[in-house]
């Protein structure tokens, strides 16, 4: 079983609000982050693309060991939000639908 979150390489989305996101990253994987940060993951539900969870749900062990592939990380809900629509108005610019997974896993 693994130890905490997937994080992703190369494509990964911001809020423009984050200045330090390597302290944000560091704090979630100590299990200290913020209630007001959001990650944003591909789902894992057949019939969704992306999902948004609250950072601080990663404390619990369970949640923390089946989190998937994080793609990005926003300050806010509605930061959060903007940061989907950003992603999936490039996905459909890349690939022609809005299957986020391609731009991932090409």
């Amino acid at each position: 079983m693994k130890k905490g979150p997937d994080w992703a390489k190369g494509r990964f989305y911001l809020d423009p609000a984050i200045s330090d996101p390597a302290a944000l990253r560091r704090k979630v994987m100590r299990r200290k982050a913020s209630p007001f940060l959001y990650l944003v993951t591909l789902s894992c539900t057949e019939g969704n693309m992306l999902e948004l969870i609250p950072a601080c749900f990663l404390n619990q062990s369970y949640l923390r060991n089946r989190c998937p592939l994080i793609v990005g990380m926003a300050k806010g809900k509605s930061a959060a939000i903007s940061l989907v629509e950003q992603i999936l108005s490039e996905a459909l610019a890349e690939t022609g639908d809005c299957r986020v997974d391609a731009v991932w896993f090409q």
